[in-house]
């Protein structure tokens, strides 16, 4: 065969790489995304391989060349088994969806090893990953179900078939909470520990290992492919398996420190705690501690340094840092802020316990780790804690021995200098006895009074997350969909509101502090607009806009200070619009201005484009309300084309579509009332096609599909004014169809009432 230069280089290098795992690392690193590269490269290693014999005692006697092309396709029929498409494949073998005809009628995954790769290092592991799941009874790890060879002598086994994704792919397409996330982890910990009860080490803990399937529309997560597994206690074949000097087994982004180690002859169950670290850190952040484009750009010997050596950031530093955050925050169904405050502090103790680099320091136990994350669920102290100041002194001078080494010869000088000129002004032992006594004395009350201060602080730091967890916007926008609040609920938002009130008047002369202030005023301005006492609210507004418009002069460079100041503007045009006051265009105004500017500036964070088209509707409504149609309909559709930009380039982020929706809604209703019922049709038309897209997505939203009704109102209305009685009356139909569901559904809700009796009355 003809092969390219750049081909014959990556193939002569990967003849250097002797195990399976590192060679797959090697070419993944070294053709990139170059498929076609790939190809010819892989090519060349199957003519490359010489087949050894099978085994020490082959299964059947095989006489097979270097050129052997596969012989199983869709088809193949191998024993009772009928092979009807491939669904997957790694390093050691293929997985095919199969039919079982006997004794039962059943589809059940295949795997059997690739051609080419029955070396008996690999075949050892092959059956090694056979007997692994045998000897395993769980539910959440994939059964075997049997076991043979193929005609070429090729050993398979039959697994039952998981229809499912990977953990994390599931979590985003459903818009898992990062709560929802961590109870379905749980089973995963608990077969994890099953495993190890049986002597089995997984060593590719990671997601596409993992696949949730429901079960009775529950998801149930399945442990698969166990085919790097390692005995612990004893061999789980007579053939060899055994991990030879030199050679990496895993997955570099999941492995453990000691994994990444040329020798991996020390390894125990908790690699597999490290790699369960790791997919929490994914499950919380949408990516891995360590990050994959950097292991992508450095050289093996690095990758595996950073593996052992380098501590990652916490998972709350991660999230706040990123510029993925509305992304990474939309698909937990979560604000970005309260995302990093959620898993700031307990959450952050967990994995990074789970990800210490001394294994020494992890969970004992995949079952502890299970453990600490039920009692984080069930809101009890967990026992993961940060690492001491001692231990962290530790590490770094392990990290920096040389500096460190060079620093302590000049301390060292210069405490002999000290100890020298303090010694001649002592002049008795029992001097020096009192002088020693009082220090240690006056050490042991410092300390003392340093950890109740730091107690103190940590108390009120989880009093100050709580309060503003149950005060947060998801929470302040559930009670927005009630009509009228209970007694107590205005009780315990009056209780948070002399909370706020209290902080707010306290000193703040840092700017941590001051931010902190400024939003206890912005919290107080959405209590009391939720609370319908607007003069206290637009108070509060005001000073938080105050506030934040010192702090975005004197640091211009924090984005945050900019956007929580037309945050504030834009609250409070809608408390002054509700109450008719002209104030409220000019809080729009400001508003819009300073979210453009952030828009412009930072490109990469749609969250600033998305509040925009938020004030632009909102001052579109304003505008449509005091008789100005035309700069109305122009603010709209200023607010529909950012919506629709923002749909295109996010299609994933149904809630999205949520906002377009509106923005044709509200468009609709200008050009109905300037008489452009045409135009007005194809806007509700919109509206209505936006909302069915997303409805199935949201079934805990009853008021998406109060909206809809509301569109197909609004289009019965039109369709009567252009004389079409029988369109008008199906889209009447579907409409009190909507609103009869909801008051059926929501009995205590009275808007759903309302907008039933205002549709029978039309």
């Amino acid at each position: 065969m003809n092969a390219s230069p750049k081909a014959k280089d990556i193939f002569l290098a990967a003849l250097d790489v002797k195990s399976p795992a590192e060679k797959q690392a090697y070419l993944d690193s070294a053709c990139a995304d170059d498929q076609a590269l790939r190809l010819e490269v892989e090519e060349m290693l199957v003519h490359h391989e010489k087949l050894g014999s099978f085994l020490q005692s082959p299964i059947v006697d095989l006489s097979p060349t270097i050129d052997q092309a596969p012989t199983e396709d869709p088809g193949t029929v191998i024993g009772p088994y009928k092979l009807l498409q491939e669904i997957g494949h790694g390093g050691m073998g293929v997985v095919f969806m199969a039919e079982q005809s006997q004794p039962v009628k059943r589809r059940v995954a295949l795997k059997i090893i690739k051609p080419g790769m029955d070396s008996r290092q690999v075949i050892a592991r092959f059956e090694a990953e056979r007997q692994a799941l045998s000897l395993m009874d769980h539910p959440n790890i994939a059964k075997v179900l049997d076991a043979g060879t193929t005609s070429t002598g090729r050993p398979y086994f039959v697994m039952e078939l998981v229809k499912g994704q990977p953990i994390t792919k599931y979590c985003d397409e459903h818009h898992m909470t990062p709560r929802q996330r961590l109870e379905l982890l749980l089973p995963v910990c608990q077969a994890i520990q099953h495993a190890h009860q049986k002597g089995i080490i997984h060593r590719d803990i990671k997601p596409s290992n993992i696949l949730v399937a429901e079960y009775d529309s529950k998801p149930v997560p399945k442990v698969i492919d166990f085919g790097v597994a390692k005995a612990i206690h004893q061999p789980l074949t007579d053939k060899t398996m055994f991990t030879g000097f030199g050679n990496i087994v895993g997955t570099l982004e999941y492995m453990s420190p000691e994994q990444a180690q040329v020798n991996q002859l020390d390894i125990d169950t908790r690699s597999d705690i490290y790699s369960l670290g790791v997919l929490m850190y994914e499950l919380l952040t949408s990516t891995t501690p360590i990050d994959r484009k950097r292991l992508k750009k450095v050289a093996w010997d690095e990758m595996l340094r950073i593996v052992r050596e380098e501590d990652p950031p916490k998972p709350s530093t991660r999230l706040s840092s990123t510029e993925e955050l509305p992304s990474i925050a939309a698909n937990r169904g979560i604000e970005p802020r309260k995302l990093s405050s959620q898993v700031h502090g307990e959450l952050d103790w967990i994995v990074m316990k789970a990800l210490e680099k001394d294994r020494n320091r992890r969970y004992e136990t995949a079952n502890s780790f299970a453990m600490d994350l039920q009692r984080y669920l069930a809101n009890e102290p967990v026992l993961a804690c940060p690492p001491s100041l001692s231990y962290q002194m530790r590490k770094f001078v392990g990290r920096n021995k040389g500096p460190v080494f060079a620093s302590s010869l000049v301390l060292m000088a210069l405490l002999a200098g000290v100890i020298g000129t303090t010694w001649g002004l002592i002049r008795t032992e029992e001097q020096r006895f009192v002088v020693e006594r009082q220090r240690n004395d006056l050490e042991a009350r410092n300390k003392a009074l340093q950890a109740a201060h730091e107690r103190e602080r940590i108390l009120n730091e989880r009093a100050r997350q709580a309060i503003e967890t149950v005060s947060s916007e998801t929470a302040i926008d559930q009670l927005t969909r009630e009509r009228e609040l209970r007694t107590e609920q205005k009780d315990f938002l009056d209780k948070i509101l002399q909370y706020y009130t209290e902080f707010a008047r306290e000193a703040a002369p840092t700017e941590q502090e001051r931010t902190r202030q400024a939003l206890a005023y912005f919290r107080m301005g959405r209590l009391n607009q939720v609370l319908g006492r607007d003069q206290d609210s637009e108070t509060a507004y005001r000073r938080a806009a105050g506030l934040f418009k010192q702090l975005a002069d004197e640091f211009p460079n924090n984005p945050e200070h900019r956007k929580l100041l037309a945050g504030s503007y834009g609250n409070l045009g809608v408390v002054l619009s509700k109450n008719n006051q002209p104030e409220a265009e000019s809080a729009y105004v400001k508003a819009m201005e300073i979210y453009k500017q952030l828009a412009d500036g930072f490109p990469k964070r749609p969250e600033f484009r998305q509040a925009l088209s938020g004030i632009q509707s909102n001052l579109g409504n304003l505008l449509h309300g005091t008789g100005r149609p035309k700069e109305a309909e122009a603010a709209h559709l200023e607010a529909l084309a950012i919506r629709k930009q923002l749909v295109s380039e996010f299609p994933k982020e149904r809630i999205l579509h949520r906002a377009l929706a509106m923005s044709h809604n509200n468009l609709g209703w200008v050009l109905q009332s300037s008489g452009r019922l045409k135009e007005a049709e194809l806007a509700y038309t919109e509206a209505i096609a936006n909302y069915k897209q997303i409805i199935p997505h949201f079934p805990f939203r009853p008021e998406f599909r109060k909206d809809l009704g509301q569109s197909y109102h609004n289009l019965a209305n039109v369709l009567r004014a252009t004389e079409r009685p029988k369109e008008a009356a199906a889209a009447h139909a579907e409409a009190l169809a909507i609103f009869r569901e909801l008051v059926a559904e929501f009995p205590n809700r009275p808007e759903f009432s309302q907008e039933l009796a205002d549709a029978e009355r039309k």
